[in-house]
């Protein structure tokens, strides 16, 4: 197993080294309690569409009791 790996690994590096593109596509923007948020998205890979993604409901986190950080200071490890 060792030698097949070792050949397999002299075979990769006989070619140069090519440069690989990765793009992120962030479509379909709406509001959600004041952020525009993007709903789709689409990741290609050297052109070729790999992965799509998209956001059917979304849920904005409410506001921090602001008692929680009331007391004294301490340090936790």
């Amino acid at each position: 197993a060792t030698y097949a790996r070792a050949r397999a690994e002299r075979l990769r590096r006989r070619h140069p080294r090519q440069r690989q593109e990765v793009v992120w596509r962030f479509t379909d923007h709406r509001w959600v309690s004041g952020l525009l948020v993007p709903h789709r998205s689409q990741v290609y890979f050297n052109g070729f569409l790999i992965e799509e993604n998209t956001i059917t409901s979304l849920r904005i986190d409410g506001s921090i009791d602001a008692d929680c950080f009331n007391g004294e200071e301490r340090v936790r490890y």
